[in-house]
């Protein structure tokens, strides 16, 4: 189980500090791009305040009992009723269909009669739609240890929060959402601390399950589960089609989060779908019995030498083999003097911009763009504060010849300006080294997270790429990452003219002499640069959240595998090779 990060403060609102911590597993589990969400018991919002980051879009919806609490959930939320759901009156609140999750975070055992609130509930679920809920365990082993010194002490908060009506164990968990007539998806466990008490506790106990038949094999896992997060839903006519996406990464450094995590990580949530993802290296044969697989080959650079064997072994076991490429091919000289080899050799390809697919459709026939994307949309970033100094960011790698042309505007600019303009570099020594004003600050290769920070706490970003086929291959990626935390952007036409809208969303240059001018405007006018800012903001949070294109992923993937035999025959023509005996 992946350790929960830490929780965010909240957002200008006082509330009790247990209700303002969202459940970040139950937050992993929501469907990116439900279109309306019911949650049940919302405390003060903090679930649906993050999950609105990842889906923007949606309609969340609140009920809670606690007026002053729904009073700080309605300044989150999309609506909020302070209502008792067990109240049967209440069922009429959302039309039948209407709701693609609905979700009962640590609610279910407050209620008199959770099974009878299930099985009305569930009208409201759309044909896709899911129920999420939290149960607490009470077969963890600080219950047990309560038992042994004949205690059942309860408290404000935890396993024996005193307001807890019902009791539940796994088995009770999977009896109480089937007895409703829901199928369950999954049930995942959330592991509390001191997992060393509950094996020990177990391996006593051992004699004590075999004398009651009882089930010792799984005991220790359920006394060290504190919580089980289920997933359920109406029955549907036909089971979801079981699919796995493997992906074996060849440059965690390049792309692997946005092209490769992220997206795995919503597509994990759709019913029947589990991604698995290895570093330079990956094992074939690990599907599940009925699993259909799509097998990923990430920037890989294959060839005939060293992959045919495995190439023949993924159409032997009928898998689809995709390649995932973000970048110009021609940048590998091992991937021209092997005539493609590696890109005719898989079924598909997958990129990142238009351009890139225009190229590759002269070597493979089935290529599909997806953009990239934000998975989770940061805080609309405040006014500019007019007598704070300005922070310029450049992060780039290996881009000399792109930013040398412009280092006298831009050391022009710095001199005109001093201590009221700083420099954020992050990994180009030379470009840093180069800056001449002592109002700067370098870091080499930082993770993801940090240069996140970094790129937040900046107000413009240079994006200078000069009109090379390399450059013109690139995606908008470093645009889309600063229109999402607030950052003006100055940038070329190549690579984002495309989509940054000059004088709306950022402004573009195309001499040295209008970067200059631009520059200077965008450090001048904070006014300017909240326009832009916010328009940007806006653009990312209709066009560029993975939350709204993820499913296409999916959809694509399925009709590859329905195309199967029809791309085998186009492998066959393109490579006969693959089709020889060993």
């Amino acid at each position: 189980m992946v350790a929960s990060p830490a929780p965010s403060a909240a957002e200008g609102v006082d509330a009790p500090r247990y209700l303002d911590i969202p459940n970040w597993d139950l937050l992993r589990l929501l469907p990116p791009d439900a279109r309306r969400l019911v949650d049940v018991g919302c405390n003060a919002g903090a679930l649906g305040l993050h999950y609105k980051r990842i889906n923007p879009q949606c309609h969340y919806a609140g009920l809670e009992i606690d007026a002053p609490v729904a009073a700080i959930a309605r300044t989150r939320l999309d609506r909020v009723e302070v209502v008792n759901v067990e109240d049967p009156a209440n069922d009429a609140l959302f039309e039948p269909g209407s709701v693609d999750c609905l979700i009962y975070g640590d609610m279910l055992e407050h209620a008199i009669d959770p099974w009878a609130l299930l099985k009305r509930h569930q009208h409201w679920l759309s044909d896709r739609g899911v129920i999420i809920a939290c149960i607490p365990n009470v077969q963890h082993w600080t219950i047990w240890a309560e038992l042994l010194r004949g205690q059942w002490t309860y408290q404000d908060t935890g396993l024996l929060d005193r307001t807890h009506l019902r009791f539940f164990t796994l088995d009770s968990i999977k009896d109480l959402f089937t007895g409703a007539g829901l199928e369950l998806l999954s049930i995942y466990p959330r592991y509390g601390n001191r997992r060393e008490v509950a094996d020990t506790l177990a391996a006593q106990l051992q004699g004590a399950c075999e004398l009651l038949k009882g089930d010792a094999s799984a005991l220790a896992d359920r006394l060290a589960t504190i919580q089980y997060i289920v997933r359920a839903r109406r029955p549907a006519p036909t089971p979801p089609r079981r699919l796995l996406i493997q992906t074996c990464i060849h440059e965690p450094v390049a792309c692997k989060r946005v092209r490769v995590s992220e997206p795995d990580a919503f597509l994990d949530r759709l019913p029947g779908v589990r991604t698995h993802a290895t570093e330079n290296g990956a094992s074939i044969g690990i599907e599940h019995p009925g699993e259909e697989v799509v097998f990923i080959w990430q920037r890989a650079i294959l060839s005939r030498e060293k992959n045919l064997s495995h190439m023949r072994r993924l159409i032997q076991r009928g898998y689809v083999s995709i390649l995932e490429i973000d970048d110009d091919p021609l940048r590998w000289p091992a991937v021209a003097a092997s005539d493609f080899w590696g890109y005719r050799a898989c079924h598909a390809i997958q990129t990142s911009t238009e351009q890139l697919a225009d190229f590759l459709r002269q070597i493979n026939p089935n290529v599909t763009v997806f953009p990239n994307a934000i998975a989770a949309l940061p805080r609309r970033r405040p006014p500019t504060d007019p007598q704070a100094p300005t922070t310029i960011f450049f992060g780039s790698l290996n881009r000399r010849p792109d930013w040398l042309p412009l280092l006298p505007a831009i050391n022009r600019v710095l001199a005109d300006r001093g201590d009221r303009v700083r420099v954020e570099v992050i990994y180009d020594q030379a470009f840093f080294d180069a800056l001449e004003t002592p109002h700067k600050t370098f870091q080499p290769l930082v993770p993801f997270e940090t240069y996140g920070e970094t790129l937040s706490r900046c107000d413009i970003a240079l994006l200078p790429l000069n009109p090379t086929r390399f450059n013109a291959m690139k995606s908008d990626l470093s645009f889309v990452e600063c229109a999402a935390r607030g950052v003006a952007v100055l940038a070329s036409p190549v690579a984002y003219g495309a989509t940054l809208r000059d004088g709306e969303t950022g402004l573009l240059f195309k001499t040295p002499g209008q970067f200059e001018r631009r520059l200077a405007a965008l450090i001048d006018r904070p006014d300017l640069r909240d326009r832009l800012t916010a328009n940007a903001y806006d653009w990312v949070k209709t066009q560029r959240m993975l939350a709204g294109g993820f499913r296409d992923r999916y959809d694509w993937y399925l009709q590859l595998r329905d195309r199967l035999p029809e791309l085998n025959g186009q492998l066959r023509d393109r490579l006969p090779e693959l089709f020889a005996e060993s």
